[in-house]
């Protein structure tokens, strides 16, 4: 028999392993629908799960279905997960029915509202039978269970939620800072996370500046940070990465007007509503402060903090990061700073945004900066029109690292 394989959480999977590793139920409900699951198993030699999914009768309820197939698979699952997994399934099922009994009923239902809102008679019936099949919207949205936001794996807290930490002048350059919760990437944002939220977003209706995501890059290049990429798209990709993973009420970017920020080529640093960096908790470009509080470490009190470079003290980086001529290199291929932060020093320059004064910032150098560059408290400003002329006369030494307000 000819193998294929599954496509779950985007990912393609071969055996067993992966499976678990990719588990998302919603998928796996689809797959095991439309036999997709049996034929894979089937294709792939695993006669025990196979069997036990043949098991399964055609009348089995929701529930007893998902803590089969979690079963099957060997899936871990507490009792509240359980609990919260069924109530998101019911309702996303009831969502789907009503939508099917809209479609095979459009006209007639079109033709009730509008005889309705004329004053005119309708027929009590039909009436009856749409409004037992279509709820309100809202009714639906309050039954949805709420559910702790489910952040990148990636992250790195730096302040804990609930917590401040207030740094006086004497240890930063800065006059007495407040810094309140938030968390900051381990690494840069790759080629291949850049890649493949981008395709997804463009079929969404963003807009970027630069197409890098069509130039054809070898597999070993998906780990090298991305880079030929403007501010401007950084935002962008933010509001996309955060619609895609979290959810579109927690996209941090909106203009003045409280329109989402979907088009890089309209970004106007001047007219961003700031209020919602500190209400959404979506994914956004660190603050200068927030970057470079991270690069020391995160805490004043201990003696990375004085470092001059993230996680190193030594008169160079060669520790922690790529500088001189190194040139760009695979992320977290160095030793990390105290908080597990990895090429803050060297590899690429990253931005921060400073909304208050409207300026961009490079940080931390990349792999053919002097030793200088690759300081924790090195920063350069980017210049108006977003070309990195400041820091080179080309941008692709610059990159970027996600970070978002817990």
């Amino acid at each position: 028999m000819i193998k294929f394989f599954l496509i779950l959480e985007g990912n393609k999977i071969r055996d067993i392993e992966s499976l678990r590793e990719n588990f998302c139920i919603q998928e796996i409900l689809e797959v095991y629908n439309d036999n997709r699951l049996a034929n894979w198993l089937k294709a792939r030699g695993y006669t025990e799960e196979l069997e036990q999914i043949q098991k399964i009768t055609n009348d089995v309820g929701l529930e007893e279905l998902v803590k089969t197939l979690f079963s099957i698979f060997k899936v871990e699952y507490s009792e509240d997960e359980m609990k919260h997994t069924i109530d998101f399934l019911k309702i996303t099922n009831d969502k789907e029915k009503q939508i099917r009994f809209y479609n095979e009923n459009k006209e007639i239902i079109n033709k009730i509202i509008s005889e309705y809102s004329k004053g005119e008679l309708v027929n009590k019936e039909e009436l009856k039978t749409i409004s037992e099949n279509i709820k309100v919207e809202e009714a639906v949205k309050k039954e949805e269970p709420q559910k702790e936001l489910e952040l990148d794996s990636n992250m790195r807290v730096v302040v804990p939620k609930g917590e401040t930490v207030l740094v006086n002048k004497s240890k930063w350059k800065y006059n007495d800072i407040k810094m309140n919760p938030y968390c900051i990437a381990k690494t840069s944002v790759t080629n291949k996370l850049w890649k493949d939220v981008y395709s997804w977003a463009i079929k969404k209706g963003y807009v970027f500046i630069h197409d890098i995501s069509s130039t054809k890059t070898k597999s070993s290049l998906d780990l090298l940070p991305v880079t030929g990429i403007v501010a401007s798209d950084c935002i962008v990709w933010c509001n996309a990465y955060t619609e895609k993973t979290i959810g579109l009420s927690e996209c941090v970017y909106y203009d003045s007007n409280n329109n989402l920020i979907k088009d890089a080529k309209l970004v106007d640093f001047k007219n961003i509503d700031i209020t919602k960096l500190d209400e959404k908790k979506g994914y956004r470009l660190p603050t200068d402060m927030e970057w470079e509080f991270a690069a020391r470490g995160g805490n004043p009190n201990l003696k990375d903090w004085r470092f001059s470079f993230s996680g190193s003290n030594a008169e160079t980086p060669k520790q922690v990061g790529w500088y001189k001529k190194s040139g760009k290199q695979p992320v977290a291929m160095k030793k990390p700073n105290s908080l597990n932060l990895y090429d803050m020093s060297g590899n690429v320059w990253e931005i921060s945004i400073n909304f208050l004064e409207s300026v961009c910032f490079g940080h931390g150098g990349d792999g053919f900066s002097g030793v200088m560059n690759c300081k924790v408290n090195a920063k350069k400003k980017i210049s108006e029109s977003l070309d990195f002329g400041v820091i080179y006369n080309s941008f692709n030494f610059i990159g970027f690292r996600l970070a978002c307000t817990l």
